[in-house]
């Protein structure tokens, strides 16, 4: 097991510690409390989290468009983050503009390592017509995700997590 990290979210303190035989982040939770059960059964493993849940009726306008055509609609996963990009339709305006959306609430939400990875070419799929163009979407659409991003609570944006102690924004104990 590696080295332990205490995230402070909202006042409160959480144990994480990193596997690198898994290559996977682990939950040990809230600083100072005994695990309920053994600390074998009391591990949960980030990939075996659900994707996070989008509080929709939180967002307005665009923001509430969008929020919608990223997450599932039905299942056992309705109202959380579609765990798959959505389909790009040139035909149906919006479509890439919710994929670039996607892929970056993803890269900070997901429980999925492969949705950690920088998503470089995700400014692709959005709809404009030169690169100036795509570039000033896109700082249109980066509102939106922070939108989105704030429906989520930090201890559910596994991307964040993992980057942020990647990063060193978490103190070490």
């Amino acid at each position: 097991m590696g080295r332990e990290t205490i995230v402070e979210i909202s006042g409160n303190r959480y144990r994480y510690a990193y596997d690198p035989e898994r290559q996977a982040t682990i939950y040990k939770g809230p600083v100072g409390e005994a695990p309920p059960i053994g600390e074998e059964e009391f591990l949960v493993w980030a990939t075996s989290q659900e994707m996070p849940e989008i509080q929709v009726d939180d967002l307005t306008g665009d923001a509430k468009k969008y929020a919608q055509m990223i997450i599932a609609s039905r299942g056992p996963n309705k109202g959380r983050v579609r765990a798959s990009k959505p389909k790009v339709d040139r035909n149906k305006p919006g479509t890439g503009n919710a994929a670039y959306i996607w892929r970056m609430v993803a890269f900070g939400a997901s429980p999925n390592p492969r949705h950690h990875h920088l998503p470089i070419l995700a400014d692709f799929d959005i709809e404009a017509k030169d690169h100036d163009e795509r570039r000033k979407t896109m700082k249109e659409l980066d509102v939106i995700v922070e939108q989105i991003m704030a429906t989520i609570p930090l201890q559910k944006q596994y991307g964040t997590l993992r980057w942020g102690h990647a990063m060193g924004y978490f103190k070490e104990e």
